[in-house]
């Protein structure tokens, strides 16, 4: 469910994977039946037999012994699976186990062509397991085994009763509330629609119409159709069975009330959430909304105080921020202006509206643009003047660009133009749309929005810059010709110079995109001619054009270029830009004693650059490929004594250390930056695990990796390391089973993915497995990879044995 209020919030989360951890028996299980639906049958019976000898207790244990008899029935070892269910059937009191175990020993039967045993089993599901999954199965298979004895009528019969039977109900109802699950989470709302409409003719007592209803009214909220959404909710409430879904609808008819402005059945509904935390944040929404922002304040403080953890609480910083408005805490003046507006009352309306829209101003100028918002909103909501009302939207909505919210910025616009159609600021405000537009990177809606206001006001003083803003929009949708007419044709008009400049360097980026380089060099030969006066920007051309040859791979060229520059421009604004530059060509031409040069130029003349933490860590790698190890640790130890880019300096400390085999003094790093980076330990644990195999001490770097697991690490390269350093002890069965894990966990990870099948190969070759170890060199050659050349030839020297 989404959560929507008045103004949007931006996450920016540090993680260094993002597949969410399986944890303990579940991941092992999970492994293992990867490796069962793989068919790599007896990895899946050792995988599943180190299930249950691990956790013996656990509540899956005979599922997974269930899973170990079907992998000997599809290895044809039907002795041995037999003997597994014979077993489960006396001693399990599950009914499901029971049930799967006379299924599959009725199957047993069936492939020994032993058909009437076969369907004594298979009755035995359909009249001791009625309401098993496997009912209806049980019933087909009777029914095939009748066909195999020519007994066709009663085939027939039991065919026609699973189709009758099954359609009404547990299969099909499952498949209905699976695929809607699915549509609903990838928002494909018409299919969505359209499964449930159907559903709910085909089963009007279906057990899932909660969620069917649901989902409707999910589809209506999504087109804005609240009181659509509000029916659909309601229903599924009146018919609900799942309780997890009451939190869910009550919110939804929450939110669908709020939008409407009917604050009574909002707080009615969101009073009734059970979930404290949730309701918590409704309420403060709720009044939020109404405006009510000390009460909100109370919910969001309440929310940050009480729920420290809550998935809401960045929300909630933000909108008890927005509530605390009118406390200020700024400048003398927005105390002043609040001092103001704690006497309100006493304020005539004139008076309030300047103390509004000043206010709003100082915000804006502090950069504390929520404020500043709620400070223009208070002014629309006051004001009885239609153009005061106009020039705070326009701020408000001005102020949601500025803070990136553009989205929300082009509903403020858009909402002037309709309900103030022929105002004077109009064409700046479809100017700012197609603008918003464009950073949101819709370019065809903005390209829509720019001609639109080409068009509809052609004497208007922004169409200069949004014919720039179209040929851009071209650029980025890499209609580079299109954009390039734009420009030429732009190019005709007596143009400013903040938009002549930006004309050329667009243009020039065009040509660059098409890799017509000598257009590129024609144009920034013109500029000079056009903008002599601008010195600052034909520097900016300069470099330009040592970075337009760099792209040419004319790095001498490029080079001559930026050294000249620094001849001719010693007291440039860009010089550092310049020297870090050139570091990086010599750099990458390994002729490390220029790059050294620049770099320690760099160092030395500007040490609040923004490029000094870079140069130092380039200049380290340098000193450090010549051996000079203390200079290069001392370059290190100097960003992290300033804090620049300390974590990256450290890392590459420990990569020196390494190098040096000075294992000790790495892995007191890595426990430095378990301490300093608490939330990235897991991470550091795992680079002192790589340490710890660097020494050669397999069991040590075993025991780190284990712990970076154990914090919720959860990457490819872990598993590997871990398959790896079981194999190194020795432990080979294990160290397959982490292989697997990697295959399954990470299905996108193709070439990690390669490795370990190669190793799961390796492994099964020294165990004497080699039919396993063919299927993992089949698996190899079926990726498609470089390596598949050398699994063939395995192949082939394996089959020959």
């Amino acid at each position: 469910m989404r959560f929507i209020i008045f103004f949007l919030v931006f996450l920016g989360l540090s993680s260094f994977f993002t597949l969410e951890s399986l944890a303990g028996q579940e991941e092992e299980f999970y492994t293992a039946e990867k490796a069962f639906s793989e068919n790599f049958y007896d990895a899946a019976i050792s995988l599943f037999n180190s299930f249950i000898k691990n956790y013996p207790q656990s509540p899956r244990k005979e599922e997974a012994k269930l899973f170990i008899a079907k992998s000997f029935f599809y290895k044809k070892d039907f002795e041995k699976a037999e003997k597994v269910l014979l077993e489960l059937l006396e001693e399990s009191s599950s009914a499901s186990i029971k049930s799967s175990a006379l299924y599959w020993l009725g199957e047993i039967n069936f492939q020994a062509k032993k058909y009437p045993q076969a369907e004594i089993f298979f009755d035995r599901v359909i009249r001791e397991f009625p309401d098993s999954p496997l009912f209806f199965w049980a019933k087909y298979s009777l029914g095939f085994c009748f066909l195999k004895e020519n007994r066709l009528g009663l085939a027939q019969e039991l065919f026609q009763e699973v189709l009758a039977k099954c359609k009404d109900r547990q299969i099909r109802e499952k498949t209905f509330l699976s695929l809607s699950r699915i549509y609903y989470q990838k928002k494909d709302f018409p299919h969505l629609q359209d499964l449930c409409l159907s559903w709910l003719k085909e089963y009007p007592d279906t057990t899932h119409k909660d969620y069917a209803y649901y989902y409707l009214g999910e589809v209506s909220y999504s087109s804005k159709d609240y009181p659509l959404a509000i029916n659909y909710y309601r229903k599924a409430l009146e018919s609900l069975k799942e309780e997890s879904l009451r939190d869910e609808l009550c919110q939804s008819l929450g939110w669908c009330f709020l939008e409407q402005d009917n604050f009574p059945s909002a707080e009615s509904y969101f009073s009734k959430i059970t979930s404290e935390e949730l309701k918590v944040y409704c309420l403060g929404s709720f009044y939020y909304k109404k405006k009510e922002y000390d009460k909100a304040y109370d919910f969001f403080d309440k929310l940050v105080r009480n729920y420290p953890q809550s998935s809401f609480l960045i929300r909630a910083y933000i909108a008890e921020a927005d509530s605390l408005y009118n406390l200020g805490r700024i400048n003398d003046a927005v105390s002043l202006y609040r001092r103001i507006l704690e006497g309100k009352e006493k304020l005539d309306s004139k008076t309030l509206e300047q103390v509004y829209y000043n206010l709003g101003w100082c915000y804006l100028k502090l950069s504390d643009y929520k404020k500043s918002i709620e400070t223009f909103q208070k002014l629309v909501s006051s004001s009885s003047s239609q153009i005061v009302k106009i020039s705070a939207r326009i701020n408000i909505a001005d102020v949601y660009q500025q803070e990136g919210k553009f989205k929300k910025a082009i509903e403020s616009y858009q909402e002037i133009l309709k309900n103030f159609p022929d105002n004077l600021y109009s064409d700046y405000i479809q100017f700012q749309i197609g603008l918003c537009l464009l950073k949101e990177k819709d370019f065809e809606g903005s390209i829509i929005a720019l001609e639109s206001l080409i068009k509809n006001f052609p004497d208007s003083q922004f169409n200069p810059e949004a014919k720039y803003y179209l040929a851009l929009a071209q650029n980025k949708l890499k209609n580079f010709d299109l954009s390039i007419r734009i420009l030429e044709k732009l190019l005709e008009e007596k143009l400013p110079k903040r938009i002549l400049k930006e004309v050329y360097l667009l243009l020039v980026e065009n040509y660059i995109d098409k890799k017509e380089y000598s257009q590129a060099v024609e144009v920034l030969k013109d500029i000079p001619k056009k903008l002599s006066q601008d010195s600052e920007f034909l520097e900016k051309v300069e470099i330009q054009e040592a970075f337009l040859l760099a792209d040419q791979d004319k790095y001498s060229l490029a080079k001559k270029k930026l050294e000249s520059f620094l001849k001719k421009h010693p007291s440039s604004k860009f010089r550092d830009r310049v020297l870090f530059y050139l570091g990086s060509l010599y750099h990458k031409e390994e002729n490390y004693p220029k790059a050294e040069f620049y770099y320690q130029t760099l160092v030395k003349d500007y040490p609040q650059s923004r490029y000094l933490a870079q140069a130092r860590l380039n200049l380290a790698q340098i000193l450090f490929s010549q051996q000079e190890f203390k200079k290069a640790e001392q370059v290190l130890r100097e960003n992290i004594s300033e804090k620049k880019e300390v974590l990256q300096s450290k890392l590459l400390l420990i990569e020196f250390k390494v190098s040096q085999e000075d294992f000790a003094s790495a892995l007191k790093i890595c426990d430095e930056l378990i301490e300093d980076y608490p939330e990235s330990k897991n991470f550091f644990y795992f680079k002192k695990g790589e340490v710890y195999q660097g020494k050669g001490d397999y069991s040590k770097a075993y025991q780190s990796f284990l712990k970076a697991k154990s914090l919720a690490l959860n990457s490819p390269e872990l598993y590997f390391s871990l398959g790896l350093s079981l194999e190194k002890m020795g432990q080979l069965e294990e160290a397959i089973k982490n292989f697997f894990e990697l295959i399954y966990l990470f299905p996108q990870e193709k070439e990690e993915i390669v490795k370990s099948y190669l190793r799961i190969a390796k492994l099964y070759e020294r165990l004497n497995n080699i039919e396993e170890a063919k299927k993992a060199y089949q698996k190899v050659i079926a990726l498609g990879a470089e390596e598949a050349k050398y699994a063939q030839e395995r192949l082939k020297e394996l089959k020959a044995k």
